[in-house]
């Protein structure tokens, strides 16, 4: 009976994601961040890097420029915006340690740079993935919303431009002026 009770408890714990290696939740949360991370950087060549920067900067309550530099050092704005949501959950939770968010930005790029995984920051740090994934999946939502409406403003200008040159060749036609008939 005892191994009966052991093995489904063994089981349950296998469907729910926690192992014996201690694992699973943090494997799990590991892939909902990079899931928000690809999402961003699916949406990230809509905007120059100042943009970028300036949107996140605006966000998450620090200079552009500071977010800029964390820019350089990483290879996707993704990655720029789970390190900017760490950063922001370690200020809310422990504003005495990490009165600014731009200090808990530096302890988060040491330890990325050290090779750490978003889930050992978090334990180290003492704060929760969950809220921080919630923050890139938001934040994600955001920018990928505002990178289709900046397409969709591109494409309606090129349009309204491509409508204004066809009218001023019409008009040529129409009056033979012949400089406008060129352009």
């Amino acid at each position: 009976m005892n191994r009966l009770k052991s093995g489904i408890a063994a089981a349950t714990m296998m469907l729910i994601g926690i192992s014996a290696f201690g694992t699973g939740p943090n494997v799990n949360q590991e892939m909902r961040l990079n899931k928000a991370q690809m999402e961003i950087d699916r949406h990230s060549d809509i905007r120059s890097n100042d943009e970028h920067a300036k949107v996140l900067g605006e966000h998450f309550k620090v200079p552009a420029t500071t977010v800029q530099t964390i820019q350089g050092q990483n290879p996707s704005w993704g990655a720029v915006n789970v390190e900017l949501a760490l950063a922001w959950e370690m200020n809310r939770l422990h504003p005495e340690k990490y009165p600014l968010v731009t200090g808990a930005l530096d302890e988060v790029v040491k330890m990325r740079a050290g090779g750490s995984s978003w889930a050992k920051i978090a334990k180290i740090t003492e704060i929760g993935l969950e809220p921080v994934i919630k923050e890139a999946n938001d934040t994600a939502k955001t920018l990928s919303k505002a990178a289709y409406a900046a397409a969709h403003r591109q494409k309606e200008a090129a349009k309204i431009e491509e409508t204004r040159r066809i009218i001023k060749q019409d008009h040529a036609i129409l009056t033979g002026d012949k400089k406008q008939k060129a352009q």
